[in-house]
């Protein structure tokens, strides 16, 4: 169940005069209605916690039955005059954050420090940032952990400056929202005056003004559900390498615990799995991970005869539909960055099941799965994504250092990937985009990435 941060103004009059201003009422009715009805759960925030209120002017406009009932549903009123101070909320608990509009966001949604940290640490973590009309301006200085804006070069819409100046309002605000936008590097979209204009940007779903909300809401549940049928079973793809010997004469092949902790935890759960490679046919086991890794689970696996014929017969990746599947997932090994990394369908069944809903995951040096995979708007799979693999540190004190083609790590930072780098040896396990990114670290990572990757898959069955 996702679950969105439904950000409110604090604000209750304009700066200049003695008029009240609030939150717009549509641009929280309608939105707080469509996510009830997908069964999202909702919270309430602003800037200061506390109270908040409707901006009289649009009750009174926007006087339809959905809105009306709005106002006199009490329990949700109660949770908007008893909102939580954004200092207080934890954003590992959010798969959306929303900004509803009305004039009183332009004074005090642009510049607080705590509300900036909350839209990062959401949007970096995977999650959907959106704002409504004049809401827009809870996405101005927002700086990721790249340095970087959160709006610089994105494609985003909001209030235009022609709707503002048309209110009548533009002297009573602190700044033209569409200028600033554009100032901050945004790729402005307008729409025709007060009709519907909806701009998505990836993980960035803005609506132009109260007319465009509904939709707004719409695209935020489309973009956060997986395109599944529950009735149907789940398949997941485990890619390993073909790769048995190194390029100076090291023996390798895949690595036995990256393998068999995910391909028993998934079993478990009734997933069907097929195991390919990027050449077909036999795919060896890196004798040396068998023999460090005899641990019960890993030696059972070892014991299966069907599941080993079928690694020795693993499927030519260019024989895979893509469409068939929901998860894949990268065995670890040093073959990896050989072959996995650079092969072309690889990259290209990685990024369809992706883009159509589903999981990638990998262990240790799996991680070279995630590298050039493009996706469909032309950016990289590992862009402003949280993930992990075999660490540059890691690696150079492996004697295998000398005998692979590049770093994995140094290679996804390049990709702009937000490497989280841990304790050398040690677990390290993260998750990224609302679940749908499971990577570990190294071997020692490989059963709790395991347990993470089940989670999200559970997470992904209940919202199919």
């Amino acid at each position: 169940m996702a679950s969105v941060l439904f950000i409110v103004t604090n604000a209750t009059k304009f700066q200049k005069g003695n008029k009240e201003c609030g939150w717009y009422l549509p641009t929280v009715c309608f939105a707080y209605q469509a996510f009830i009805d997908a069964g999202y759960k909702v919270h309430f925030a602003s800037v200061k916690g506390g109270e908040t209120q409707v901006d009289p002017e649009s009750a009174d406009l926007w006087d339809f039955t959905a809105c009306t009932d709005f106002l006199y549903d009490r329990p949700v009123i109660s949770l908007l005059k008893n909102t939580t101070c954004v200092k207080d909320v934890d954003p590992k608990q959010y798969h959306v954050v929303f900004f509803a509009g009305g004039y009183g966001s332009m004074y005090d949604l642009a510049g607080d420090i705590n509300l900036k940290k909350v839209v990062a640490a959401v949007y970096e973590n995977g999650g959907i940032v959106s704002s409504v009309g004049m809401g827009a301006a809870g996405l101005l200085n927002v700086k990721l952990s790249n340095g970087k804006s959160l709006i610089s070069g994105k494609k985003i819409t909001g209030y235009t400056d022609a709707e503002m100046k048309r209110s009548g309002k533009a002297d009573l605000m602190p700044f033209m929202l569409e200028a600033k936008l554009k100032a901050e590097g945004a790729k402005f979209q307008p729409g025709s005056f007060q009709q519907l204009n909806v701009v998505e940007d990836g993980r960035l779903i803005t609506g132009q003004n109260c007319t465009s909300t509904a939709e707004t809401a719409n695209k935020i549940i489309a973009s956060c559900k997986p395109k599944c049928k529950g009735a149907e079973s789940i398949n997941a793809l485990f890619v390993v390498t073909n790769i048995s010997t190194l390029g100076d004469g090291r023996a390798a092949g895949w690595y036995l615990p990256t393998i068999s902790y995910p391909y028993t935890d998934l079993k478990k759960e009734g997933v069907n799995i097929t195991f390919c490679s990027p050449y077909g046919g036999d795919a060896i086991v890196d004798d040396e991970s068998v023999g460090l890794w005899d641990h019960p689970e890993c030696a059972a696996f070892m014991r299966n005869s069907v599941v080993l014929d079928e690694i020795k017969k693993t499927v030519p990746i260019k024989d895979v539909d893509a469409s068939k599947y929901k998860i894949i997932v990268f065995g670890g090994g040093f073959g990896a960055s050989y072959d996995i990394a650079t092969h072309d369908t690889v990259k290209k069944v990685t990024a369809q099941i992706y883009e159509n809903g589903g999981i990638v995951s990998c262990v240790a040096n799996g991680g070279a799965g995630l590298l050039n995979v493009k996706l469909s708007d032309g950016r990289y799979l590992v862009q402003d994504k949280h993930v992990t693999s075999i660490t540059d540190e890691e690696l150079s004190r492996l004697p295998e250092h000398s005998s692979v083609p590049f770093k994995i790590q140094s290679k996804l930072i390049e990709q702009g990937a937000i490497f989280e780098e841990g304790t050398p040896v040690k677990e390290n396990v993260t998750v990224s985009d609302c679940g749908r990114i499971v990577t570990g670290q190294n071997p020692n990572s490989s059963i709790n990435t395991a347990l993470a990757l089940v989670k999200a898959y559970k997470t992904m069955k209940a919202l199919c």
